[in-house]
């Protein structure tokens, strides 16, 4: 198992931020404004039969035909209570083997209580000796899955798919209230035939009013798609044909950032009881009074729940040194007693009540619980919404709920913000997990509100590698030890403890034995020392391997690399650069040579960096008397690059791989 884990450790250590986005690819589509006109007929099947291959993406697995949304937001003036009603139209053609996953169906998260799913239709189509042969979906090919306390997700398998079959399929959901609507994201992970969005307003402007948002996306070289709007009160239809899909593009911002959508924010609504026209959302201020007033934060921020006693947590500030080592404890103490069921969301899913008695819930549960305790214990703490690096960014302008899908805690000590949360076990204090290292947060107070910078210097994941090998007895050897501190030690923490949980499989260790810089290596008296996540990782061990051949020795200094591979192969950029922190790898290798071995070839020094000198990579090696000094360094000292400054990143990182791919050749004399 010692080994198992010195393995995984270096390992995480070297390979440890490995982010993608999707990113659009260099097809212009072309946009078609329909108004307020009639949306035209759909081809047939057989017109659809026709198809073997998308004409503007050639190769595509398969394709969207048709991918239509329709909003609708109403009143029942019966129930006095305002509704949104989705309808989902979706045509999909399968064009190669690779597509057939695609007919695997995953629809929309249901809330148990208070959505309605309705006229679920599903069948896929076939063309069989030129007659069209349709096979409905019935109610075994339908599953239910569970995904948070209160809502599920419909899975579907379709039948008698094959290659050139047509999957379509329609359904409804019509959920109570109209503050969230959902987005129209018309560019998929595979290309588009025709994007259809509708948009019923069927309230009277004195009701509410809504703001719409149209985002262009953009292409590789240097263009960017704009297009304007023409609605009136009641309707709007949108159409996009011959849209490509969005292409991965390694540390890169979400896909939220890029593809092409249209969103509709509700700004303003009338109040059913007392007529009032109440302002919704129009400017993060807004946001800030809303989660203030909101029944859903109130629970936690403004009643007396009695958490630190409910949770038997029994120490108070005078059993510490210090308030650091007592919100440690507090921290700690959630974190035994209540277990992330792993859902990122802003809005609690339990009242306290709810979440003292069953023990688990969501990112947002947890850390109100945090902030609701510090509280209690006289600490000034206060909740800061934001998002992870996956799903979106917040906008400096106007607030989007759908960019929010994360709330972590602010503490203020000595006039500073530290942040919190309570769902990272494995990180020093103050620091938070890598997936929200994601540009900045919003601190909800009632007079302090502000930006929250989430990414700052002190972010780093460091690396440290000591290399002291000989030649003797037909094979190289000698001691190796690791240094790996900040981020890159929280990764190992992380693998080490899934690990301990069993949520590793055969795939995954069959993954990282592949991978494993020291595969090739016989590994002994292996020591790790790790004894605080806020402390470095030290390890030690003695390496050692055969000599194919004797008269000539063929040696890669560089045994650990700071990448295996270029993650920039592309020759354009859409995505700017980005990192989730900075990055500093260190390598020292010292080898003694016998007297019996001359240098045939030694690589040559290398000096590198990134137009800013945000990325620097070094590389020297000498030879001194009997020895071969090498030394190399890795460092990324900036996390955001636009995307402008891509060519001198690809260069760096070609030009770094390459020359870790070089060797030392040693001749017999």
């Amino acid at each position: 198992m010692i080994l198992k884990n010195y393995f995984t450790l270096i390992f995480i250590a070297v390979f440890s931020f490995s982010f993608t986005a999707n990113i659009s690819s260099q097809i212009k589509p072309v946009i078609i404004d329909l108004g307020n006109k009639e949306k035209k007929n759909d081809p047939t099947y057989e017109e659809y039969f026709e198809i073997t291959d998308c004409e503007f993406e050639p190769g595509a697995p398969a394709m969207y035909l048709l991918d239509e949304q329709e909003s609708k937001v109403y009143i029942d003036h019966t129930k006095r209570q305002y509704f949104y009603s989705l309808k989902r139209h979706v045509k999909i053609k399968i064009l190669t083997t690779e597509g057939l996953e695609y007919a695997n169906l995953e629809l929309l998260s249901i809330n148990d209580k208070d959505d309605k799913f309705l006229n679920f239709k599903a069948i896929t189509v076939n063309q069989e000796n030129g007659e069209i042969v349709i096979e409905k979906v019935n109610k075994d090919d339908i599953i239910e899955e569970k995904i948070k306390k209160k809502s599920h997700i419909k899975k579907v398998v379709m039948p008698k798919v094959k290659v050139g079959s047509i999957i379509e399929y329609s359904y409804e959901k019509i959920s109570p209230g109209i503050s969230f609507i959902d987005d129209w994201k018309y560019q998929k992970e595979i290309p588009v035939l025709v994007s259809r969005m509708i948009f019923k307003n069927e309230l009277n402007s004195s009701f509410a009013h809504f703001n719409y948002i149209s985002t262009s996306f953009r292409i590789s070289g240097n263009k960017s798609i704009e297009y304007s709007e023409t609605y009136d009160s009641s309707l709007g239809i949108r159409e996009v044909k011959n849209i490509p899909s969005f292409k991965k593009e390694e540390f890169a911002l979400p896909v939220s950032e890029y593809i092409g959508k249209n969103v509709h924010l509700l700004s303003s609504i009338r109040d059913f009881t007392n007529l009032k026209t109440d302002t919704i959302l129009i400017d993060y201020q807004d946001l800030n009074k809303l989660i203030l007033e909101g029944k859903y934060f109130n629970y936690y921020l403004h009643k007396k729940n009695k958490i630190l006693s409910n949770l038997n947590i029994d120490k108070t500030k005078d059993d510490f040194d210090n308030y650091e080592e007592y919100v440690k404890y507090i921290i700690k103490e959630i974190q035994n007693k209540i277990d992330w069921n792993e859902d990122d969301f802003f809005i609690p899913e339990n009242t306290p009540k709810e979440l003292l008695e069953f023990k688990t819930g969501n990112v947002a549960d947890l850390n109100l619980l945090l902030i609701a305790a510090l509280r209690e214990a006289k600490l000034r703490a206060y909740p800061v919404l934001c998002s992870t690096r996956g799903h979106a960014r917040l906008k400096n302008e106007l607030p989007s709920y759908s960019d929010i899908n994360y709330l972590i805690c602010a503490l203020e000590l000595d006039g500073k913000f530290i942040l919190l949360d309570a769902t990272a076990k494995n990180l020093p204090f103050g620091k938070l997990p890598p997936r929200i290292l994601n540009d900045k947060g919003w601190l909800i107070h009632k007079e302090k509100y502000q930006w929250i910078p989430l990414q700052t210097d002190d972010n780093i994941g460091k690396s440290t590698y000591f290399l002291k090998l000989k030649i003797e007895d037909d094979e190289i050897k000698g001691d190796f030890k690791t240094k790996i501190e900040g981020y890159s030690a929280y990764h190992h923490f992380e693998e080490e403890e899934k690990e301990g949980e069993g949520n590793k499989n055969d795939d995954d260790e069959d993954e990282e034995d592949d991978d494993n810089p020291l595969k090739d290596w016989s590994i002994e008296d292996v020591e790790i020392k790790k004894e605080k996540i806020d402390q470095p990782i030290i390890t030690s061990s003695i390496i050692s391997k055969e000599i194919e051949d004797e008269d000539m020795i063929y040696f890669n200094p560089i045994i650990i690399p700071p990448f295996k591979e270029n993650p920039f192969t592309e020759e354009e950029r859409i995505s700017s650069i980005e990192f989730p922190y900075k990055t500093k790898f260190s390598y020292v290798l010292s080898l003694e040579i016998p007297e019996e071995y001359e240098v045939e070839e030694i690589p040559e020094e290398l000096k590198i960096s990134s137009f800013d000198k945000g990325i620097i990579y070094t590389f020297s090696a000498k030879k001194m008397s009997n020895k071969i000094s090498v030394t190399s360094s890795f460092m990324i000292n900036k996390t955001s690059h636009p995307r402008g400054y891509y060519p001198s990143i690809k260069e760096v990182f070609f030009k770094m791989i390459k020359k870790n791919e070089e060797f030392i050749i040693l001749k017999k004399k």
